[in-house]
Parts: structure tokens; C-alpha cells; sequence
């Protein structure tokens, strides 16, 4: 049979085999280059192929395609000892028939664009010939458009001169009746000149009392205003400086009182100072710390200054010069700075040459159980970190209070640190949520899970791990707080207007009695004037007020005033 030929792969692309063909292999060729297959194998496989390739087509030899590209490259390659000669004739028979395909085809086209010419020259002489019938008409037109124009030029100069002549003889009759008439008007406009003049002074002279008593009054409203606005600047100045120092006061007590640190942490970030409400609650939390602690206040009692005894910033003073005491130069990498020191009355209670009192005992029990619930909520946090697994985690938390990460007892020192250096607080108001997120919603971190006996190890042990009562409305501890000294500063503010009303309305009475006094008309001096100055204006009062009082201090007039006021 016939060979049959089949390519094993695609062969490679390399660049000095461009522009080349290569030749198809054979089976034989492919047995070859197989070399470690046996003939039995090769065998087989051939006749799987060919038992393939029986249905197929068999392949047939292209016919030799006879166009204009091909004389033109057999003639350019056949030589010059005129072989093949058929082949040549039929070469340049090929070209000869082009050449006259291509003649034809370019005379077309010059006939086609000499039919084109012509017939765009018919139009162009259509066209001119319609434009000069029409030039005509409008010639023609254009002279008797002339000629009737001067007809109408002559009858208009005719009816003016004579209209002219008329307007002459009245005029002259008018100028006789004008002179007669300014001679009997202009004694009586003398005389009412005169009489408006006196009329204007009188109303300008009443009109500048009455724009100067407005300007004093608006002058005397704004100091009133100023001097309120610097009243106001300087009191918020005092209130922030307040604060701050409350503030700084108030986290000391709390490490002194052994406040829960939920607590610390929902008051610290809610009550920021911010305002008359936050200032109140801040001095609110004093008070009730110094009365936890039992602080003595007796040294304010003063009978030249009685008031310094109740005065809640005398007793702030009072309290930050026993605090004073107990501030040494703190060092960070030395821990016994952190410890507390008993100062006063109910921490005192037990130390030997102490004399306490039946209240300061009281207190120091009261004490005693906030101290046990600080030690619990610290456990908790220590037991929270150990159910952390992730490292990264781990390291972030000791990062934000610059704990060593490889420190012995870390979890400890970091349930220690929280809320122990004042510089740290909103760090550690942010720790205690990120651990305990339920505690934005109460005032101790809660637990229903018993501590491990590791944690009972590393803290001191306590007389109950269970979590201590509190009331039922401690959820929202500070709104109630908040809503307290609200209802209690509406007493106050209604108490006050009750009792301030009767002397605004004296004053009120007062003031409409120095301008002028009722008349039977049942209309004031103040408000005739106002009307008067108003009666030609469609403006506002408040507007038209402006425009006066900018007249008076300007010296220019009412019109110039509104002008320049864009009003």
C-alpha cells in the first residue's frame, strides 16, 4: 500500500528553519528514533494506526494553481535558454490579459467623471440664469421704492415746517400765562417752604433723640454681651481645670476606696467633663468617696469663713493636701510605689496607736468587702487571660501596659496594673471592656464559673468567690445618675423663675415708665416714634433700626444708610 505519514510531535520552532518546510515522517522513521521498543511492539502498533486510518480520505496532490501571482514568479525565475516554453506562453498570456483588464477598467472611470463634469456644469448655468431673472425684478423694484420715498420725504418736511410755525405762536402765548401764573405761586411757595422747613427740623431733631436712645440701649446690650461671653470663657476655663484636677483626685480615691473596676471604667469614659452635667457627677463621685473613706473635714470649720465648711472645692483642697503627702517621685520598674498607704480615717481602722470611732468602723467593714470584690474582679480578668490562646493577642495586651513579655507571673501583673497608674486609665478603661464586654452594661465583672485553684494560688484568699448582690437598677448606674441631677436642677431652675418673674415685670414696668407715660390714645411716646419713622418704609422693624443707628454714627442720611446696608 501507500506510506502513510504522521507527525509523533510538534516540532520545535528554531530561527534558521524559518521560511522552510519540513518533511512529514514515516513509521519508519518513528521505529527508529523508538529505540527501545521491540519490532513485536512496533508491529502492533502500526496495525492499530492503519485499522484506524482505513476509513479516512486518501490524501490527493494539489493541483497547480495557474493565476497572475504565479506568472509573475515563474517568469521571474525562469532562465534565459528558453526551456519550458509552453509554461512561458502561458506566463505572459497571463500578464497581457491583466494589463488589458486594468486599461478598461481606468477608461470607465474617465468616462464615469466626464459624465460626472458635465452635469455640474448644467447646474451652475441653471442656477446663474435663475439668479440674474431675479436681480432684474429686484432692480426694478428698488426704483420705484426710491421714487416713492422722496414723495413721502417731501410731504413729512411740508407738515413740519407748518407744525413748526403753529408751535411758535402757542409757545408765545404760553410763556405770557407762565410768567403771570409764577407770580402769584411764588409768595405762596415762599411761605410754605418756610413752614416744611421748620416741620423737617422738628421731626429730625425728635428722630436723633430717639436713634440715640436706641444706640445707647444696643451699645449697653453688647458689653452686656461681652462681658457675659468672657464671663462664660473664663468659667469654662475654671470648669475644665476643675475637672482635670477632680478627675486626678477622684482616681486616687477610687484606688483608696477599692472601687470595682467596672465601675472605674464605665464612669472614666462616659463622665469626660464635657459640660455642666459631667462637672456635677464628678463633684457627685467626690463626695461620695470622701464619704466612703470617712474623711475629716473639721479644719474647714471656720467662724470667720462658715461657708468653706460645705464648700465641695475647699474640701477638694483638703483632701489633695493629704494626698500630697503620699506622692513621691513614682518609678515604674520599682512596684512598692504602686502600694497604698492607709490615710484615711476608715483605712486606718486596725493600725496600732489608732483611735477609731463606731463610723470608722463601719466604713472599714464597708471597705473590707469592696477590697474582697476587687481582688475577685482581679482573679477574673487573670482567669480571662488564660482562656486566651493566641499568643499575638497575649502580646498586645502586655504591650498596652508595657509589661515584659517573657516576665514571670505576666497574667498576674497585668490583672495588677489595671487601673493602678493614673496615665494609664483610658488604656485601661479600654482593656476592661475588650476582656469583659458585658461590663458596659453593669458596675462589677461578673462570672458564673468557679476559679481554678491556680488562681486561688496566685491572689489572696478570699472569704467568698461568689459575686456580691447589688441592686436591681445598678445596670444603668450612670444614666440614673445622669437623670437625678437633671430633675433635680429643673426644681431649681423652676424655683428660681418662679421667684425672679415678679421682679422682671417690676423692671419691664419700669423701663416702659421712663419713656413716656400712657396716654388716653392708648399708644406710647416710644412706639409714635416708631411708627412715624416706619410710615414710608415696607422693611422690618429690626432692619430698618439697623439703618438708623448706622446713620447716627456715620452722619449720613436715612436713603444713604439703607443703600450702603443693602437694604
Amino acid at each position: 500500500g501507500e506510506a502513510r505519514f504522521h507527525y509523533v510531535s510538534f516540532p520545535r520552532l528554531q530561527a534558521e528553519n524559518y521560511g522552510t518546510i519540513r518533511e512529514a515522517k514515516q513509521w519508519e522513521q518513528i521505529s527508529k528514533q523508538r529505540k527501545g521498543a521491540t519490532s513485536t511492539l512496533l508491529g502492533q502498533q502500526r496495525r492499530i494506526v492503519s485499522g484506524a486510518l482505513a476509513s479516512t480520505v486518501e490524501p490527493t496532490l494539489t493541483t497547480k494553481v495557474y493565476d497572475l501571482d504565479w506568472a509573475l514568479s515563474y517568469l521571474a525565475s525562469v532562465s534565459a535558454d528558453g526551456s519550458h516554453t509552453d509554461e512561458v506562453n502561458k506566463a505572459q498570456k497571463l500578464v497581457r490579459s491583466s494589463g488589458n483588464r486594468q486599461v478598461r477598467a481606468i477608461s470607465a472611470i474617465i468616462a464615469i467623471q466626464r459624465l460626472f463634469r458635465r452635469r455640474q456644469l448644467m447646474r451652475k448655468l441653471e442656477f446663474e440664469k435663475t439668479v440674474s431673472a431675479e436681480i432684474r425684478v429686484a432692480v426694478k423694484e428698488t426704483k420705484m421704492t426710491f421714487l416713492m420715498a422722496a414723495i413721502l420725504c417731501q410731504r413729512v418736511f411740508r407738515g413740519y415746517k407748518a407744525r413748526k410755525l403753529a408751535d411758535a405762536r402757542v409757545d408765545a402765548c404760553s410763556r405770557l400765562q407762565h410768567w403771570w401764573r409764577g407770580v402769584l405761586i411764588h409768595g405762596n411757595y415762599k411761605r410754605l417752604r418756610e413752614a416744611s422747613i421748620l416741620a423737617q427740623a422738628i421731626f429730625r431733631c425728635r428722630r436723633i433723640r430717639f436713634v440715640h436712645k436706641l444706640t445707647m440701649k444696643a451699645l449697653a446690650k453688647i458689653q452686656a454681651t461681652a462681658r457675659g461671653w468672657i464671663t462664660r470663657r473664663h468659667v469654662a476655663r475654671l470648669r475644665r481645670t476643675r475637672t482635670h484636677f477632680y478627675r486626678l483626685q477622684l482616681f486616687e480615691l477610687w484606688r483608696h476606696a477599692r472601687v470595682s473596676l467596672a465601675y472605674r471604667s464605665n464612669f472614666w469614659t462616659l463622665v469626660h467633663g464635657e459640660g455642666f452635667l459631667h462637672f456635677s457627677l464628678i463633684e457627685r463621685e467626690l463626695c461620695r468617696c470622701w464619704d466612703l473613706l470617712h474623711v475629716d473635714f473639721s479644719p474647714l470649720a471656720d467662724a470667720k469663713l462658715p461657708s468653706t465648711a460645705t464648700s465641695r472645692y475647699h474640701r477638694f483642697l483638703l483632701v489633695e493636701d493629704l494626698l500630697e503627702e503620699l506622692r513621691p517621685k513614682k518609678d515604674r520598674i520599682q512596684h512598692y510605689h504602686a502600694k497604698l498607704v492607709p490615710e484615711f480615717p476608715a483605712e486606718k481602722v486596725g493600725i496600732q496607736g489608732h483611735v477609731s470611732t463606731a463610723s470608722d468602723r463601719q466604713k472599714a467593714q464597708v471597705l473590707h468587702q469592696a477590697s474582697e470584690h476587687l481582688t475577685l474582679e482581679r482573679l477574673r480578668i487573670y482567669e480571662r487571660l488564660n482562656s486566651i490562646k493566641d499568643k499575638d493577642t497575649l502580646a498586645r495586651l502586655f504591650n498596652a501596659l508595657s509589661l515584659p513579655l517573657d516576665g514571670k507571673l505576666r497574667k498576674k501583673g497585668f490583672a495588677e496594673e489595671l487601673w493602678t497608674w493614673c496615665e494609664l486609665a483610658d488604656k485601661s478603661a479600654q482593656l476592661i471592656f475588650y476582656l469583659f464586654p458585658e461590663a458596659r452594661e453593669t458596675s462589677s465583672i461578673r462570672s458564673s464559673k468557679t476559679p481554678s485553684r491556680k488562681a486561688k494560688k496566685r491572689f489572696a484568699e478570699l472569704s467568698s468567690y461568689q459575686d456580691p448582690v447589688h441592686a436591681a437598677n445598678e445596670v444603668r448606674f450612670v444614666q440614673s445618675l445622669v437623670d437625678d441631677l437633671t430633675r433635680a436642677g429643673l426644681r431649681e431652675v423652676s424655683v428660681g423663675l418662679m421667684s425672679a418673674v415678679q421682679q422682671m415685670w417690676n423692671k419691664l414696668e419700669a423701663d416702659q415708665a421712663d419713656d413716656d407715660v400712657k396716654p388716653s390714645s392708648g399708644c406710647y411716646w416710644f412706639e409714635r416714634q416708631r411708627n412715624a419713622i416706619a410710615a414710608g418704609h415696607s422693611l422690618s422693624w429690626n432692619k430698618l433700626k439697623y439703618a438708623l443707628m448706622r446713620s447716627y454714627l456715620y452722619e449720613e442720611s436715612l436713603a444713604a444708610s439703607l443703600y450702603r446696608s443693602g437694604l
